[in-house]
């Protein structure tokens, strides 16, 4: 899973971290 990837992401992306949960 990319839940980590996903809390550093938001903060640089918001509309990111939904691409990378779906991924």
């Amino acid at each position: 899973m990319k839940a980590p990837n996903i809390s550093w992401k938001k903060d640089s992306d918001m509309p990111y971290l939904l691409i990378i949960s779906f991924s």
